[in-house]
């Protein structure tokens, strides 16, 4: 569902897409982003620094507490070909890896067209 508003000009929208969170892209049009999924533990600050870049980025995650939930590890690690480690990421059921790849993806201008929806 995506709303519009405009005001003096401006277009403001917010709401969600089936595919992820609509946000202001070039001139102002809305861009569909890609579902993202992470999983972490409380305590873990490449799981903070991972979320503190997607936040900036204004980019809404779903996030699984493995410490709260453990018993979907498992599945975090059959979803990460074995990585046992938080964070893991995943865009658009995509998976990045941990933090220092999502970082790479990043310097290397690579994160954005991956988190903007493909037609």
């Amino acid at each position: 569902m995506l709303r519009v508003q405009v005001t003096c000009g401006s277009l403001h929208w917010r709401g969600q897409s089936r595919t992820g969170k609509v946000r202001a892209g070039m001139f102002g049009m809305p861009v569909i982003m890609q579902p993202v999924e992470i999983y972490t533990t409380p305590f873990c600050g490449f799981c903070h620094a991972a979320k503190r870049l997607l936040t900036q980025k204004d980019v809404s995650f779903a996030e699984v507490d493995v410490a709260r939930e453990p018993q979907r590890r498992q599945e975090m690690m059959d979803r990460a070909n074995g990585g046992y480690t938080v964070p893991q990421i995943f865009i658009g059921g995509t998976h990045v890896g941990g933090c220092d790849e999502l970082y790479a993806l990043e310097r290397a201008g690579k994160l954005d067209p991956m988190l903007n929806a493909e037609g």
